[in-house]
């Protein structure tokens, strides 16, 4: 799974942009997904609904599904972890598109530019994997105009090697970064004690564990 943001100032075409790129992707074959990020909050159901109602009764979670669709809705602090969305419900994906979120670290970045909108690159180099702009820029990654919609699709599926952290460690809903050298470890470790498990399959593909700490009076902090 590829995890980009896409990021840019109101009215620089990030919707638009994502829009074309999950269209020329689904295309391919490719399994896509896009996270939307809604200052002022969303419903996706309607009042006096029974999920509503569950909802309005103070229910932490409510789930709404048919047979084509299904749809969670989750009470949670305002400091959402956008690595944490992308690898909780959409880790089968080939791409999962991020709309904006600049501030948000550790997330490979296209950044748009517009003449008069916003004509300098802010993303930090280490995080910027490709410029879209309707002008010309000199950095040091990929630059695509708003048209090539085809260069930027196989960009991101075939060169962008920004990937998802081998070994994404989640501490109370905080996604925690952790550098390559200690995902390395971290992974090998783990992969030698399921190795030693009977049962287990010895090459597995994805490995899940979950540590819950609550109500252990015997354990000293």
């Amino acid at each position: 799974m590829k995890i980009v943001a896409v990021v840019g100032p109101a009215g620089s075409g990030k919707t638009t942009l994502i829009e074309q790129l999950v269209a020329e992707l689904k295309r391919r074959g490719l399994s896509v997904a896009g996270i939307k990020h809604c200052s002022r909050g969303f419903s996706l159901d309607q009042q006096g609904k029974d999920s509503w109602r569950f909802k309005e009764a103070g229910s932490d979670g409510v789930g709404l599904v048919s047979p084509t669709e299904i749809a969670i809705i989750q009470r949670q602090s305002d400091k959402a972890e956008d690595l944490l969305l992308a690898t909780s419900y959409f880790k089968n994906m080939d791409i999962v598109f991020i709309e904006g979120r600049h501030a948000v670290k550790h997330i490979p970045k296209v950044e748009l530019l517009r003449k008069g909108v916003a004509e300098r690159v802010v993303t930090p180099i280490e995080e910027l994997a490709a410029v879209v702009s309707d002008f010309d820029v000199k950095v040091p990654r990929p630059v695509f105009h708003f048209s090539q919609i085809n260069e930027i699709a196989n960009f991101l599926e075939k060169e962008m090697q920004m990937e998802e952290p081998r070994v994404v460690l989640e501490i109370d809903g905080a996604i925690i970064p952790l550098n390559p050298f200690v995902q390395s470890v971290s992974a090998n470790m783990l992969l030698g004690i399921v190795r030693s498990l009977k049962d287990t399959q010895p090459n597995p593909q994805e490995i899940s564990l979950h540590i819950n700490r609550r109500n252990r009076e015997d354990e000293k902090l």
